[in-house]
């Protein structure tokens, strides 16, 4: 039994390849831009200042999360190689 394949025409690019790259940036620059925040020095003496208006609660938020992101990927790291 023969089997008749049509070649492959190439691909376009679409909205939902848009969308993912979008999605794909964002996530990497809200990385980077929470990242970068996190360089604040441990002395008890220079105390970074911590402001309570609700404005800044996401980033706050998102600090939090990836500082459970890091500390998971350790936790994986160290049960992967022990």
């Amino acid at each position: 039994m023969a089997m008749y394949n049509r070649p492959a025409l190439p691909r376009r690019l679409g909205l939902a390849d848009l969308a993912v790259a979008v999605f794909v940036f964002s996530v990497l620059y809200a990385f980077l831009h929470l990242g970068s925040g996190m360089l604040a020095p441990l002395s008890a003496a220079q105390q970074p200042a911590i402001s309570l208006d609700p404005i800044y609660l996401p980033y706050y938020a998102g600090r939090s999360l990836l500082r459970m992101f890091l500390g998971f990927g350790a936790s994986l790291l160290f049960t992967l190689v022990y």
